[in-house]
């Protein structure tokens, strides 16, 4: 094969690569190859191919050959995505040190090797190299944005902030840096400024899902929008970002026959540390195998010892990580899936643009994200009666809701958990409020009726566990909330965040009394502390996303505790703080009582799951003419 020729034929093989179809890329680079095997163009492509195609070592090898040889500023960019595709961070970081040694006046190499020491959680050599690049170019806006990430991984909040709007002022019209710092303010309890920038952001890209969908997540942290207005903004998203897939809904090749096995496919990112992942285990290990073959997609960027735990469970387990929409869904259909179930909603590592092609018969969503899909093609919303009454809610969801017969999700506790100890009110001569949610969850309205309660406790102190509050702009931020409601910083005690979930269970030791967030309830955080004795007052509101601990307690067998209005809230608050009777029974009583209920019966649970999947399934056999 002459060069001309080899260049032709390398020319198509990019053209094959660029419209995804890497395999023929591959054949193509193969047979250059073969005939010169160092050729570095197409072992460059090859590589790219093999890596698109998941056969990473091969690719990875082919690549790093490449870059060895090739000391290319210009790909620095594609050697960089490409690895950290391939996963190989170890072998990506060890090229860019060398090149940085060779080069230390060379911004872009530094840049680079910062990121990948930030996806390798590195974030002191991150922050030097990130540096180093911003001292050779300071006018380089990813540079900026990398820096905040860095900041952001450190929990330095305020300074992400900084340097994101540092990018923003060097790319005005940057949809990303206005992305993130939207992210960054909802992560600092202020989603309603966050409100502002996103709707600035999904202006600029009305069709990018992601964007889109983390506006969507903001929204359920407000207080300045209905639940109306909240699903109105999710049929927005399914029309600018979903609708036109509906085209791509094929006929279904499944048996139509009621009483068969079923395949259920349960999509998540979060098979790894993370709440979905310990409501979802247990109900994955109570499975009837012999009804149910079990399949889970998982979009895991960085999978963790939680992931290889998934991995040992009798299921098939699929990694759809770096996949696009349509191969996963190629997938799903060649595996013969019945019911898919969503696991994630809008939520970062969801894949809700799957959905929209539905690439199963029965479509579902549970569990992840505390609010409708806004899909027309998903069939259904599992829920129970509480956290969605009969004939109030349907009208929020593009989904029927399907109503478990007791809770809409099951809490297992985890295995040696802490001793309940002494109520911490008879130690102190003072009442310990607490307050473990996510701090996003927070705004002014909450910071008030929080003031209220501790205005009509005197003495009563505020235990606020919250990512990033040891350094001073956050705590301060906190501090000012209180102070402008007349409260004295001094009865605030703030703690960080622990990412041990032995050493969180252990801080409810040094609580009386849990004040749930609203509009937005907790769920993790409510199940943990009853099951650590501790009362959890939450105000229910009209939607699913103010119910959900209206739900937990009532099936945790504790309904007295939940609140129907602001004035009961800061009423039941009040009146437990001065029955120190009533602390100590739930106290004493609290962790037998939710571990007979409903909330940890888990095998139970499973079984009610499982026959609600054989309603769906014997309903759509029924539309579709099959056996019942």
């Amino acid at each position: 094969m002459d060069s001309k020729l080899q260049s032709k034929q390398l020319d198509i093989a990019y053209f094959h690569h660029k419209l995804g179809r890497h395999l023929l890329a591959l054949e193509i680079c193969s047979s250059v190859l073969a005939a010169v095997p160092d050729h570095p163009e197409a072992l460059y492509l090859s590589a790219l191919s093999r890596i698109q195609l998941k056969d990473y070592e091969q690719g990875t090898r082919e690549l790093l050959a490449v870059m060895a040889q090739y000391h290319d500023r210009n790909l620095y960019n594609e050697y960089y995505e490409n690895l950290k595709q391939a996963r190989k961070l170890a072998e990506s970081r060890a090229l860019f040190e060398e090149w940085a040694r060779q080069d230390r006046d060379d911004f872009l190499v530094h840049y680079f090797l910062g990121l990948i020491c930030l996806d390798s959680h590195d974030t002191v050599n991150a922050s030097i190299e990130i540096e180093r690049a911003l001292e050779l170019n300071p006018e380089h806006a990813p540079t900026w944005s990398a820096l905040a990430g860095v900041r952001n991984e450190q929990q330095r909040f305020h300074e992400a902030e900084a340097y994101w709007r540092k990018a923003l002022e060097l790319v005005p019209d940057s949809y990303i840096y206005l992305h993130n710092i939207a992210g960054i303010l909802k992560a600092r309890g202020r989603a309603d400024e966050g409100e502002q920038i996103y709707r600035r952001t999904v202006d600029l890209v009305p069709t990018n899902s992601g964007v889109h969908s983390n506006r969507l997540i903001n929204m359920l942290c407000t207080v300045g929008y209905t639940p109306e207005d909240i699903f109105r903004a999710h049929q927005e998203w399914e029309q600018k970002c979903a609708h036109t897939y509906l085209k791509e809904v094929r006929q279904f090749n499944n048996t139509v026959l009621s009483g068969r096995p079923l395949r259920i496919g349960y999509l998540s990112g979060d098979y790894r540390c993370h709440p979905v992942a310990f409501f979802i285990q247990p109900v994955l290990l109570q499975h009837d195998r012999t009804n149910f073959e079990i399949h889970l997609y998982a979009n895991i960027e960085r999978p963790d010892y939680i992931t290889e735990q998934f991995k040992r469970i009798n299921c098939v387990w699929h990694d759809i990580y770096g996949e696009d929409d349509v191969s996963v869904c190629d997938m799903i259909r060649s595996d013969g899936i019945d019911i898919l179930v969503d696991l994630g909603g809008h939520t970062k590592d969801g894949r809700l643009l799957v959905f929209a092609r539905k690439p199963a018969p029965i479509q579902v969503t549970w569990l992840g994200y505390a609010n409708t899909t806004g899909l027309l093609t998903v069939d259904y919303r599992i829920t129970d009666s509480i956290a969605d009454p009969p004939g109030t809610t349907e009208h929020l969801h593009s989904e029927a809701l399907f109503r478990l017969p007791r809770c809409f999700i099951s809490y297992c506790a985890p295995i040696n958990p802490p001793a309940i100890g002494p109520l911490p009110a008879e130690r102190n001569g003072y009442v310990t409020f607490g307050a473990f949610n996510n701090f996003a969850k927070t705004n002014e309205p909450l910071f008030l009726l929080w003031s209220e309660v501790l205005h009509r406790v005197p003495e009563s102190r505020l235990l606020m566990k919250v990512m990033g509050s040891r350094y001073e702009p956050l705590s301060n931020y906190i501090y000012e909330q209180f102070e402008g409601n007349g409260i004295a910083r001094k009865r605030i005690i703030l703690h960080d965040w622990v990412s041990d979930v032995m050493a969180h269970l252990e801080m409810f030791n040094s609580v009386d009394i849990a004040l749930d967030a609203f509009p937005y309830n907790g769920t993790t955080t409510t199940c943990e502390a009853l099951f650590m004795g501790v009362p959890v007052v939450s105000l229910a509101g009209r939607a699913h996303v103010s119910r959900v601990g209206a739900s937990l307690l009532a099936n945790a067998g504790f309904p007295e505790l939940v609140a129907e209005s602001e004035n009961d809230y800061i009423e039941k608050a009040v009146g437990l703080a001065g029955d120190n009777t009533q602390l100590l029974h739930y106290r004493t009583c609290m962790r037998a009582t939710v571990s007979d209920s409903p909330l940890m019966d888990t095998v139970t649970f499973t079984r009610c799951l499982e026959s609600a999947y054989r309603t769906m399934w014997k309903n759509w056999c029924q539309n579709h003419g099959g056996e019942t």
